[in-house]
């Protein structure tokens, strides 16, 4: 079982998802009652854009494992693509209570809470919270992070604020080359001179299954 494990994983990374997925989903069939295997297989399925099919191994993982925040980050994700956000919502402030230290988490959380389209789910004072405390865990040296911190003050109204984060942001994402990450937050910043937040229907990142 650990060698399809293993061998998915590497397949997955090497750019060639179907076989990559051949081999999570022999791991999933062989012990079904793993929540590990559900929840990594469903990862990987998010990650590929078949949230669908995601949806129904991330919630298997979490009826199997209430107690994973990765599991319930995940589902969150699944969730919100399906267009389910207010289901979103409550597994991702769910998974920040199971970890309330993890930076992903908080940034995850903080990113629904600034930028999903439903008025109702958006919350800019929790969204700065989280997204001030995933700053602090990571020292400010995180793009994605700062960023997304950028994102809490625009929609809490904070502008000024936003483009000073948006810009650190900037800074260290051009100082790591990331071409994609530097487009996307100089079309924020401009957003932000304009006293406009940011609206993103889907998150796109999947959080990575833990080790076992």
């Amino acid at each position: 079982m650990e060698a399809h494990r293993e061998l998915g994983r590497l397949l997955l990374r090497n750019r060639q998802p179907e076989d990559g997925l051949a081999h999570l989903r022999c791991v999933a069939e062989l012990r079904p009652d793993l929540p590990e295997a559900r929840e990594e297989l469903g990862a990987a399925l998010l990650e590929l854009g078949q949230a669908e099919h995601a949806l129904v191994e991330l919630q298997s993982a979490v009826q199997l494992a209430p107690n994973s925040a990765t599991a319930r980050a995940n589902l969150g994700s699944a969730l919100l693509r399906t267009g389910r956000p207010d289901e979103a919502l409550a597994q991702d402030q769910a998974a920040v209570e199971l970890e309330p230290a993890n930076a992903y988490l908080l940034n995850n959380f903080a990113w629904l809470l600034a930028t999903c389209p439903k008025a109702s789910v958006r919350n800019g004072a929790r969204a700065v919270e989280s997204a001030q405390k995933a700053e602090r865990l990571t020292g400010g040296k995180d793009a994605w992070v700062l960023g997304t911190l950028a994102a809490a003050y625009a929609e809490a109204g904070r502008f000024a604020d936003a483009i000073s984060a948006a810009q650190r942001a900037l800074e260290l994402a051009a100082s790591q080359s990331n071409t994609v990450q530097v487009a996307t937050l100089r079309a924020h910043i401009r957003l932000y001179q304009a006293g406009t937040a940011v609206r993103d229907p889907a998150r796109t990142k999947a959080a990575a299954a833990p080790e076992r």
